[in-house]
């Protein structure tokens, strides 16, 4: 199977299969009503048959689906911890509601993230056009002035000499950066480690990047906690997951604290990382022994509080963006014609 299976279908599809399991229908037979009712151009098509017929062979779901990579490790042990407790519809709708969740948070991202990278892309195509054609030619009008160009004039004609003679350099350069920040994922983790503590320092991101692990951290930990998985293991699986290695450090720490017979909340204090609300939640949780559910306010409050930070990123963006574009252009033009309104005030 070579086509990529988006995260909306495979939400769609446990969600699906959870109502069919619910309804009583055996996991073989609504496998294959699902199957029949899945487009031919669908791409999980072609998987559910390759999964029905493993089934067929004596292979458990989870072991069917771990042959795809389309399946995280996380969803696998989930739906494992679902088939052995007899909670598979159970688990199975929870994980396409986390699919869900995780999609219109994307989706909000992009809607939010289009205007200003347009707006930047087209800024650089601008200011590109300004600095190889139209500088050159007001430089040329301004030899004959006879008179000494301002200091910022003069700065913009040597930046677009300096744009002109090494534009090769300027592309291999850019060029590499993005190789870099794709390849960086795959990076060893001592020099990968730098990249992601670098992230957690960046004014604004780290913000958002820690309420987006706050968040999905107690989700996962409900999630796992929920199905039956032990605190350890759903703690493992959080590490696994989390694609930050900052973050996976603070949730190893945690682990090496319980397995020293400290408390969950103790044990998050002692990362100094999580913030006392959560703490104190969690705290809340283990002495009255509703933790799951405590962890599911958790998950609630984050929730919240991202897409308050979203709203508030969506309102400055678009003005800061334009800002920034005008300061861009406008110190372009005016050093451009700087020369000729000193000419205008000499005659």
């Amino acid at each position: 199977m070579n086509q990529k299976i988006s995260d909306q279908n495979i939400a769609t599809f446990f969600e699906n299969l959870s109502n069919l399991l619910t309804s009583g229908i055996p996991l073989l037979q609504a496998l294959e009503m699902i199957t029949a009712i899945t487009p031919q151009n669908n791409p999980i098509r072609a998987l559910l048959k390759i999964i029905i017929s493993d089934i067929k062979n004596g292979h458990t779901f989870v072991q069917a689906l771990k042959k795809h990579d389309g399946f995280d490790r996380t969803t696998c042990e989930l739906i494992h911890i679902g088939e052995q407790s007899g909670k598979l519809e159970i688990v199975l709708a929870r994980i396409a509601k986390q699919f869900e969740k995780i999609i219109g948070f994307k989706k909000n991202l992009k809607k939010i993230l289009f205007y200003p990278i347009t707006t930047l892309f087209i800024a650089t195509i601008v200011t590109t056009i300004l600095l190889i054609f139209v500088i050159p030619q007001f430089e040329r009008l301004f030899q004959d002035f006879g008179h000494q160009l301002p200091g910022l004039t003069r700065f913009i004609i040597q930046l677009s000499h300096a744009f002109r003679d090494n534009y090769l350099y300027f592309i291999l350069f850019f060029l590499l950066l993005f190789l870099i920040l794709i390849s960086v994922k795959e990076a060893p983790a001592h020099l990968r480690i730098y990249y992601d503590d670098f992230l957690l320092k960046i004014p604004f991101y780290t913000s958002f990047l820690k309420k987006t692990f706050f968040e999905r951290f107690a989700e996962n930990l409900n999630l796992a906690l929920d199905s039956g998985i032990p605190l350890l293991s759903a703690l493992d699986l959080n590490a696994k997951i989390s694609e930050n290695l900052i973050l996976q450090k603070h949730i190893k720490n945690i682990q090496t604290c319980i397995n020293q017979g400290l408390s969950l909340r103790t044990s998050l204090e002692q990362t100094d990382f999580f913030p006392e609300l959560f703490i104190q939640m969690v705290a809340i949780g283990e002495e009255s022994g509703t933790l799951t559910e405590m962890l599911g306010k958790c998950t609630a409050w984050y929730e919240k509080e991202l897409a308050q930070l979203i709203s508030s990123f969506s309102q400055w963006i678009e003005p800061f963006t334009i800002v920034i574009l005008g300061i861009i252009i406008g110190t372009l033009v005016i050093g451009m014609y700087l020369p000729i309104f000193k000419l205008g005030t000499v005659i």
